[in-house]
């Protein structure tokens, strides 16, 4: 049996992070009562490995980690690799969506509560590899370099799925708007407030690292770059506005867990029995 401060440390460190293992859960699994129980066993899996802990290291990346792995080991589903296209590309295949987006007003739909059963529904149509890459980073606010640790991926594995995956849903959830008359075609005009509108010799480049410079994962004089861009060009800056709305509307449709103090409670007691004293 582990030592009381042995016990004090790991509570410390884990059940901090119970409300977001519980919220990344509820993603994997979709269900209120299958969450529950991930939790749970996730919790009692990473106190029966807490000596592998590093000290000092992400203690939410390592739950996160742990917690996925139990997932799929429950479900017997395998992460399987998944080819996927030069994230250059599929940053490029992004434009071409933004002008069917902007033509049918799905970034007037992103402002809409409705859109978010949607974002929940893409996300669980998205094959595991990309699912996982956009739980990760666009629901729970993980980094490119925690997610490709999570996932045991190298990190531009990690970007070139995370793109595919918002390519997919952005897809998704404009068929969805269409189908359910969220889009309406939006007031167009000519005007471009000062902003030039003949593309600049950057823009390609710009487009390429767009959404790298959204989440925040370029050096800060690529940021300041792009930033610049952005203010400057007339034809990227409108596209960056919708896909940061875009990316808005999938971190606001996380759900919060229903009862944290309840499922609290329950897995500390699932600890105790397990093998830690009762305090």
């Amino acid at each position: 049996m582990r030592g009381e401060a042995d016990h004090r440390s790991f509570e410390r460190e884990t059940l901090q992070w119970l409300p977001d293992v519980a919220r990344f859960a509820l993603s994997l699994t979709r269900e209120e009562a299958d969450a529950d129980d991930l939790v749970q066993d996730t919790y009692l899996s990473a106190q029966l490995n807490w000596h592998q802990f590093v000290p000092g290291s992400s203690s939410r990346a390592w739950m996160f980690t742990i917690c996925r792995h139990r997932y799929y080991r429950l479900h017997e589903r395998d992460a399987r690799e998944v080819t996927v296209d030069d994230p250059e590309l599929e940053a490029l295949a992004a434009a071409t969506l933004h002008t069917s987006a902007m033509k049918s007003g799905l970034s007037e739909a992103f402002e809409r509560s409705e859109i978010r059963n949607a974002v929940h529904a893409a996300l669980a149509e998205l094959p595991p590899p990309f699912r996982d890459a956009a739980i990760l980073v666009d629901v729970n606010d993980a980094t490119y370099e925690s997610a490709a640790q999570m996932l045991g991926v190298p990190m531009g594995t990690v970007r070139s799925r995370l793109f595919r995956a918002r390519r997919m849903l952005q897809e998704r959830l404009l068929a969805h708007a269409r189908d359910a008359g969220f889009a309406v075609p939006p007031t167009m005009t000519t005007e471009s407030g000062g902003m030039t509108m003949e593309p600049m010799p950057d823009c390609v480049a710009v487009m390429r690292q767009l959404w790298d410079y959204l989440d925040g994962e370029l050096t800060d004089d690529r940021m300041a770059v792009v930033r610049d861009h952005l203010a400057r060009c007339g034809r990227c800056q409108p596209q960056a506005e919708f896909e940061r709305a875009f990316l808005a509307a999938i971190a606001h449709a996380r759900r919060d867990h229903r009862n944290p103090t309840s499922l609290r409670d329950r897995v500390r007691g699932a600890l105790r029995r397990q093998g830690y004293s009762d305090r």
